[in-house]
């Protein structure tokens, strides 16, 4: 009985585990929105919301990783709404419904470290008949950015990339140096959340 506490949580049976997974997710979300929900002041809105600018922010602090132009057109105009103020806001009840909603859908997730640097070096070796150079033309990048895969690039998020890691001759973008930089903000970032969660939930 002493060894029962010690028991990996991955002997659980799957039906436990996946509700165990649910009620984690549930808890990440709320935590999440309890950080950003604000208290309306007027009669019209007696449910908490968050401010229309707090979306994106929040979108990601839960894992939801939406292109700009798809938050700004779609999931804004969908959920927002005006308060007494002229304000643009959205229910918090609202907002955790399509969180939850995109996080089962799993369409949005951020990549892996693994991912990026392969995905990376499959364009770098295309681009250089077979070969592996370490980096990526910065125009041929750009224009895959912004025509390829589900959710393409728009032209302010290619700036903002090569804003973050300016390829020392301008042409060439050398994608290790672009880890090396990005994973350790993404690593504070999520230890900075996860501490302030903590922090409220106490």
């Amino acid at each position: 009985l002493d060894l029962l506490p010690s028991l990996p949580l991955l002997s659980l049976p799957p039906t436990v585990m996946a509700v165990v997974e649910e009620l984690e997710l549930v808890a990440r979300v709320d935590a999440a929105l309890d950080i950003f929900a604000k208290e309306s002041e007027g009669r019209r809105h007696e449910a908490p919301f968050i401010r229309v600018d707090d979306v994106r922010p929040l979108l990601h602090s839960c894992g939801v990783y939406l292109p700009d132009w798809l938050v700004s057109q779609e999931l804004i105009p969908q959920l927002a709404e005006t308060d007494h103020q002229d304000m643009l806001i959205v229910r918090v009840d609202r907002m955790r419904e399509r969180v939850l909603s995109l996080l089962e859908e799993r369409t949005w997730e951020a990549d892996t470290e693994r991912d990026l640097l392969a995905a990376f070096r499959r364009v770098d070796v295309l681009s250089h008949n077979g070969k592996e150079f370490g980096y990526i033309e910065r125009d041929k990048l750009s224009k895959l950015l912004a025509s390829k895969g589900g959710a393409p690039f728009a032209t302010e998020e290619v700036g903002s990339l090569f804003e973050f890691c300016e390829p020392e001759n301008g042409q060439g973008f050398y994608y290790h140096d672009y880890l090396g930089k990005l994973i350790p903000i993404l690593e504070e970032h999520s230890f900075n959340k996860l501490e302030k969660i903590c922090k409220r939930s106490r």
